[in-house]
């Protein structure tokens, strides 16, 4: 059964993100658990949803990237970026045909 999005706000609150502000390695993990569920429920046709885990994890993106983030998080955190993106047009694309 997926999680409807008041138990995603409740599970990935604003608490939850500002602990994991400027720690790079639980931004990473928060973000991909999103695109990870995303893609579940994709598959399961439930693009509603799926649209807005993407969405949401376009938001958590961290858009300012400090001098301490290694260029792994930074190519990591582009591929989530890139990964969001696609995965949100397709969404939308079955959302618009049905």
């Amino acid at each position: 059964m997926p999680f409807d999005t008041e138990i995603l706000y409740f599970l990935l609150g604003p608490s939850t993100w500002a602990l994991a502000a400027g720690k790079n390695d639980m931004m990473t993990i928060l973000i991909s658990k999103l695109i990870d569920d995303g893609i579940s429920l994709y598959k399961k046709n439930q693009y509603k949803d799926s649209a807005y885990r993407f969405a949401y994890a376009l938001k958590k993106l961290p858009s300012d990237i400090d001098q301490q983030t290694t260029d792994q998080f930074i190519t990591n955190f582009r591929f989530m970026k890139y990964n969001c993106l696609i995965n949100l047009a397709k969404c939308k694309r079955k959302l618009d045909s049905c």
